[in-house]
């Protein structure tokens, strides 16, 4: 009985601890979902978090896109780098299906057809944010 008691004590500790550590970036954005034409590349965002800067969140975004620090998505670079991004953002993975994105944003080369990425041309690309400039 007292081996039972510990083992239920062990399994008990081990779920909780787990469900814990499920939680620990809950605010942190994350790529849910992506599909890429040549290394133009549209992601599904999760912002686990109320977005009230809709421009430094952004930019936030691209910086994750470009040091690829997302965490359920990690970009392939054997082919170079992304050539443009664009991402829809929902508020959490619950409000993905069937609703409009909080916001969507796009980082496209100023001129098409060159040979630009994000992370070694950012000075040719820019930023929009709901269609608007930034």
């Amino acid at each position: 009985m007292r081996k039972a008691i510990i083992i239920l004590a062990v399994a008990f500790t081990m779920i909780f601890s787990q469900g814990c550590q499920s939680k620990e970036n809950v605010t942190t954005p994350d790529a849910v979902s992506s599909y890429s034409t040549n290394n133009d590349t549209h992601l599904t965002i999760v912002a686990n978090q109320e977005v009230t800067d809709k421009e430094a969140f952004a930019k936030e975004l691209l910086t994750m896109c470009k040091e690829n620090s997302f965490t359920t998505i990690k970009f392939s670079t054997d082919m170079g780098n992304l050539t443009s991004v664009s991402m829809n953002v929902y508020q959490d993975k619950d409000s993905i299906e069937g609703n409009d994105p909080i916001m969507r944003v796009e980082y496209k080369p100023i001129e098409y057809g060159k040979d630009y990425n994000i992370v070694d041309d950012p000075d040719k690309f820019e930023l929009y944010v709901d269609d608007e400039l930034i």
